[in-house]
């Protein structure tokens, strides 16, 4: 638009008949080319910052790019590992069906309560007397007993199953 302007100015300096007028004309061009150059700068500074801004995104997507591999190659790592972890899971459950088959019915039944009371830890040693599960003395007759290895025994105080261990 300005542009227009000057072009239309200049046209009209042929005509001017006074040189107050030629004067007025040329001033206005020149601060129309000042306005012009401005504008050309500030257009300049727009684009710099454009390109700017598409050398993140771009720096962003590829960087995004990088997190999505990396995190397929991760899940797919954790998927192998939970499929050996699941193997060795079934691995124990068959070994600890096989044993628990061959244990008396009455001990199994003791351990499963102890187990359920206990949140899954169910057996205990006793070293000096001091349950290792609750930390509380168990009995001195209790504790003679479990010394001899001739019955099976629950701590008094958190119902595991407990045996006697020698200290360290």
């Amino acid at each position: 638009m300005n542009q227009d302007r000057i072009r239309k100015n200049n046209e009209r300096l042929v005509s001017v008949k006074t040189n107050k007028e030629y004067h007025a004309i040329l001033k206005e061009n020149e601060d129309l080319n000042r306005t012009n150059s401005g504008l050309e700068d500030e257009m300049l500074k727009k684009l710099d910052f454009l390109d700017e801004d598409e050398k993140s995104v771009s720096e962003g997507r590829s960087e995004l790019e990088k997190m999505k591999i990396q995190a397929i190659e991760e899940r797919e790592s954790l998927s192998k590992e939970e499929e050996k972890e699941k193997k060795k899971l079934n691995s124990l459950l068959s070994s600890w069906k096989e044993t628990s088959s061959k244990v008396d019915p009455e001990v199994m039944k003791r351990f499963n309560i102890a187990r359920e009371q206990t949140n899954g830890n169910a057996v205990t040693a006793v070293i000096d007397s001091i349950c290792q599960g609750c930390h509380m003395n168990i009995p001195p007759q209790m504790y003679n007993e479990l010394q001899r290895c001739d019955s099976l025994e629950l701590c008094p105080w958190c119902y595991r199953i407990i045996y006697w261990q020698e200290r360290e």
